[in-house]
């Protein structure tokens, strides 16, 4: 029981830490729109971070090398189903990896470990040159709103 408890923790935790990056990673889902829609973007980086939840926490692969290469299937899989360029296939394998292994990292360390306080300054910083950005540039005034929202 106390591992669902775990991983609900790491599910909340996850989605705080996405949307603390969200203007970041909107940018980055963007520019993958073309390959991938933006909703399910955030919903393989969100998958990717409760994969490796549950590849440490339940299967508890502690070697690096094994989570990696469980980690590279599952991009690999994505990547071929959604039917991905090269290019842009690298984009979100680079951002799908490190989600990955920040799901392992949620099972290894604690909250305040791995999401000090201090970098919800950082995050107001985001948002407010996010909003100048997003509000400036004609490419991503129609993505306005999901920053306002967020």
């Amino acid at each position: 029981m106390t591992f669902f408890k775990r991983l609900f923790k790491t599910s909340y935790q996850s989605l705080l830490e996405l949307l603390a990056f969200f203007p970041i990673l909107l940018i980055a889902g963007i520019n993958l729109s073309s390959q991938l829609h933006i909703v399910a973007f955030f919903i393989y980086l969100f998958l990717l971070i409760q994969i490796g939840s549950v590849i440490r926490g339940v299967l508890n692969v502690k070697k690096r090398w094994a989570q990696l290469v469980i980690g590279i299937i599952f991009l690999s899989i994505i990547i071929y189903f959604q039917g991905m360029t090269p290019i842009y296939a690298a984009g979100f394998f680079i951002l799908g990896i490190i989600s990955y292994f920040r799901g392992v990292r949620y099972m290894e360390a604690s909250w305040e470990n791995m999401f000090p306080k201090q970098i919800w300054w950082i995050v107001l910083m985001f948002y407010i040159v996010g909003f100048f950005f997003y509000s400036r540039v004609i490419m991503l005034k129609e993505y306005l709103s999901y920053v306002i929202v967020a």
